[in-house]
């Protein structure tokens, strides 16, 4: 008798736990607790946590359908307002190259001629027009917005192939460029060096950072031969201008080649939440 009587007082004691539950199992009640923290924290405009509390819902609650129906809606929701914010921050960085484009154009002087295979712009700052007869740096940008170097050395059979920009804060090289009528070219006493966009951009991020520094180029050449000479402030100052209106330009194409990505992804984001809200 008062064993049954305990059963029965258990029976209970479950049925009304179960009652007060509204039958839900632990694994619902967890479940839909990560719902709310994830919808509290989609509210509260944390996205990123919004998504990873939604990824460890949807990972470790499939067989909960019914939360994870709501959480497959909401997100989409995420998503949109992630983007949104994306794209505030990519039109604001676009706003930004814009001006420094504008600023920096009346500083570049455009050279074109029925000899060159295409037309280019080199720095105002600087800028020698006798720049292949002596020695020295040019830097210049083509015309879809890359920077470049152009190294020119005459009267002294150096055969460079490289350069290499040093002050106190450090030194920067090009990879070498070997002879080939080319990209290195020679004629007459003259070595004109031309450097690949890729093998310049380091040379111009060290001049834009350093602005304040003396800067010296060193050709270098074969058999360990080098020859060095400081640059004037207004060619470093042309380095960096130049270097600077090419980051504008290349920035601004690649921002808003990001910017239409974002509107396709917002437009898929939005079709989501149309097709997982319920009627």
């Amino acid at each position: 008798m008062f064993k049954e009587a305990i059963k029965a007082t258990a029976t209970t004691l479950i049925t009304l736990s179960l009652v007060s539950c509204g039958g839900k199992s632990q694994s619902a009640l967890e479940a839909e607790n990560l719902l709310e923290t994830a919808r509290g924290a989609f509210e509260a405009g944390d996205t990123h946590r919004a998504f990873m509390l939604i990824d460890s819902l949807q990972n470790n609650y499939k067989a909960e359908t019914g939360v994870q129906r709501l959480a497959l809606n909401l997100r989409p929701k995420v998503m949109e307002a992630a983007i949104i914010k994306e794209i505030s921050s990519t039109d604001s960085l676009m706003t930004s190259y814009a001006a420094e484009h504008d600023r920096l154009e009346s500083k570049m002087k455009k050279i074109s001629d029925q000899k060159l295979v295409e037309p280019y712009y080199v720095a105002v700052s600087g800028y020698d027009p006798s720049f292949m007869n002596g020695t020295g740096v040019q830097p210049r940008v083509d015309e879809v917005g890359q920077f470049f170097l152009i190294s020119s050395v005459t009267g002294r059979p150096l055969k460079h192939e490289s350069i290499t920009l040093k002050s106190n804060a450090g030194q920067v090289s090009t990879p070498a460029v070997a002879y080939d009528g080319e990209l290195n070219y020679r004629i007459n006493g003259s070595e004109l060096v031309t450097y690949m966009p890729e093998q310049s951009d380091t040379l111009g991020q060290f001049v834009y950072d350093n602005p304040a520094v003396e800067v010296t180029v060193v050709f270098n050449g074969a058999g360990g031969k080098s020859f060095s000479r400081r640059l004037t402030s207004a060619e470093s100052q042309g380095i960096a201008d130049a270097y600077r209106f090419s980051k504008s330009i290349i920035c601004s194409r690649d921002l808003a080649v990001k910017r239409q990505k974002l509107e396709r992804q917002l437009q898929v984001a939005r079709d989501q939440i149309a097709r997982t809200t319920p009627e």
